[in-house]
């Protein structure tokens, strides 16, 4: 069996929680370079999990993985400090907010938590609250980070971007969506996901989050709006599915209303045919037209994600994409033939076809714009939070 055949079979199992033939795969085998593989796909800490305590594993590799793993439970530890800090600064206020992704997501998906890689802190709040909450931090030392206020006025940007004492990056969001044309595009309400909130408890820390259906909803366009080839994501993925107990019907309902049918479908597809993760019939039914399925079956079988990397991706996680940008499939396959022929052109001229990036909050730090459009941003903000579309 080729190394990259096996390291992507032995993550793929340890992200879906599957020892059954993980003995056998690791036995006596060589394994430099799984430790790299399972660090750039975000699952090195589960890695270490599922590896230190079976016989005959290649101890460089489960050397390798602990100091991953040292390393992630020092961020965990940084990452839960901040938000402890944050919750108690902003008590005052006494607005609604919830973190995505992170801490709520290894307290909520993970046993023990810390088997999930730590990484940024996402909060959510109304974008009524946003510039009192941004005044707030800005007052206890912590002012916004970016600098391009043209380019965040004119993308009515959905975060800004500050850090915390203990060095955590708080990604401030008003919206789950970046861009102001994915709200068009993808009309998902703030406002509704605060109601909808639940409370959670990790060591001392008790903050809220979203609810498991929105929780579910959230993780799925968040991984295909990244081409959805990180193992980290469909471990979430495959965890809210079975762990979050999510109601279906309500997934199935808001995805709907949130047109993102498309995006959800396929990274449930993807982590139902990967991990299998036990998605309903009738959901893919609801969400995915047949044609789709196929085609996202057959590339994903191609191009499996423990087998992608982060520089170039592949097609399959070039679809993903595409479908997190259009919403649909004929726009989404116009956008994917689109992509391939760039990375074509840029193979022939440069030697090498990474990928693309959309407007990304790292295009927030180029310095543009003056107080102006930062006033124009706050005003721009608070008069959607007038405007938010509503579930009927």
């Amino acid at each position: 069996m080729r190394a990259r055949t096996r390291f992507a079979r032995i993550l793929t199992e340890c992200a879906s929680g599957d020892d059954r033939t993980l003995r056998t795969v690791v036995a006596g085998a060589d394994l430099d370079g799984l430790a790299e593989l399972a660090f750039e796909h975000r699952v090195a800490p589960l890695v270490f999990a599922r590896l230190r305590n079976l016989d005959d594993v290649d101890p460089k590799a489960v050397q390798r993985l602990a100091t991953f793993n040292l390393a992630n439970r020092a961020g965990t530890a940084r990452v839960l400090a901040d938000l402890a800090y944050l919750a108690d600064l902003l008590a005052p206020l006494e607005v609604p907010w919830v973190v995505v992704k992170g801490p709520a997501a290894a307290v909520t998906l993970y046993d023990p938590p810390d088997t999930r890689a730590a990484g940024d802190l996402d909060v959510l709040l109304s974008p009524a609250d946003f510039e009192e909450v941004v005044t707030q931090l800005g007052r206890a030392g912590h002012p916004i980070e970016d600098a391009n206020w043209e380019l965040i006025r004119r993308q009515l940007a959905g975060q800004v971007h500050l850090r915390l004492p203990s060095g955590t990056h708080l990604d401030l969001h008003w919206s789950l969506l970046f861009n102001g044309s994915d709200r068009l595009t993808f009309p998902i309400s703030t406002d509704e996901l605060l109601e909808r909130r639940r409370t959670v408890q990790y060591g001392a820390v008790r903050f809220a989050t979203l609810d498991p259906a929105d929780t579910l909803v959230h993780l799925c366009f968040h991984a295909a709006d990244g081409g959805g080839d990180r193992l980290a994501w469909l471990a979430d993925i495959h965890r809210a599915a079975t762990r979050g107990s999510p109601d279906w019907d309500a997934v199935k309902t808001r995805t709907r209303s949130w047109r993102m049918q498309l995006p959800v479908g396929t990274l449930l597809l993807r982590a139902r045919d990967q991990l299998g993760t036990p998605v309903p019939d009738d959901v893919l039914d609801h969400l995915l037209p047949r044609a789709w399925r196929t085609g996202m079956r057959t590339l994903d079988h191609i191009f499996p994600a423990a087998r992608s990397t982060r520089r170039s991706g592949n097609p399959a996680s070039l679809l993903a994409r595409s479908a997190a940008v259009t919403g649909s499939p004929r726009a989404a396959l116009g956008a994917a033939a689109r992509g391939l022929t760039r990375r074509g052109r840029q193979l022939l001229a440069e030697r090498t076809a990474e990928r693309a990036e959309r407007v990304r909050p790292n295009d927030l730090h180029v310095e543009a714009g003056d107080a102006n459009d930062r006033s124009s941003y706050f005003a721009a903000v608070a008069d959607f939070a007038d405007r938010e579309p509503r579930l009927e």
